[in-house]
């Protein structure tokens, strides 16, 4: 946006700003300031603090599993004897699933400070590890995140179908959450709409599913226009649906 300057730079770089004062990534902010020449807020010098804090903290905790999932040597061998579930390193190594937990947390807090890949590896671990259904259900989700923030598109691929999978595969979650998933789904499947090779095609296919189909029409009909363009725009698609 700033580039087509269609918006006065100072309220986009303002708003740049806002966003990241919302995550960890606050060293990039303060940079900003420092590049207009101007003294970073206290309210953002305390953030960045905090945040050191937390990561000192969280790396202290995190260490004894980190360096089980960090290892790839070991962890290749671990997964070649099937031996990467948290009953055989609580047993042999000591590891519990409050480390898984925390884990999670690490995870989490290294996607806040930008480091996406990182992230992704860890919550593949995580979904191994933890014996506990809503967090590697969120796990799964925070993965998507972070390879589509990657512009990792083949694996978003791969990841929105596992996630579709899991939302199918939780029959207790109720019905009203359940369409807002599928929702979220079909939103975040617009990632790769236009930027992977199959794109569109994924999301016809996604979005045609009869549970999907009812959600947009009752709680995203907006999505309808991506669908349509998917179809008008695909000759494979075009002659699939006009038959």
């Amino acid at each position: 946006l700033i580039a087509k300057k269609i918006y006065a730079p100072a309220e986009l770089e303002q708003g740049k700003l806002e966003v990241l004062f919302s995550t960890n990534m606050v060293d990039l902010a303060v940079d900003i300031y420092k590049d207009r020449k101007e003294q970073p807020p206290a309210a953002m010098l305390a953030r960045r603090e905090e945040v050191v804090s937390t990561m000192t903290s969280l790396s202290a905790e995190v260490q004894p599993i980190l360096e089980i999932v960090q290892d790839q040597g070991r962890l290749a061998e671990l997964k070649a004897e099937r031996l990467f579930n948290i009953t055989y390193l609580q047993q042999e190594m000591g590891i519990t699933p409050q480390h898984v937990d925390v884990l999670h947390r690490y995870a989490k807090f290294v996607y806040d400070c930008g480091q996406y890949q990182q992230a992704s590896s860890l919550l593949v671990s995580v979904r191994a590890l933890t014996t506990n259904p809503d967090k590697a259900f969120s796990a799964l989700w925070g993965k998507l995140a972070s390879e589509i923030l990657v512009q990792n598109w083949n694996q978003s691929v791969e990841d929105i179908q596992a996630l579709r999978d899991a939302i199918e595969a939780r029959p207790t979650t109720p019905p009203l959450v359940l369409m807002q998933q599928r929702c979220w789904l079909m939103h975040w499947a617009l990632f790769v709409f236009g930027n992977c090779t199959d794109g569109r095609q994924v999301v016809a296919e996604l979005f045609f599913q009869e549970r999907y189909l009812n959600a947009i029409q009752t709680n995203a009909p907006h999505l309808l226009r991506y669908l349509a363009v998917a179809v008008v725009t695909s000759p494979r698609l075009k002659g699939a649906r006009s038959s």
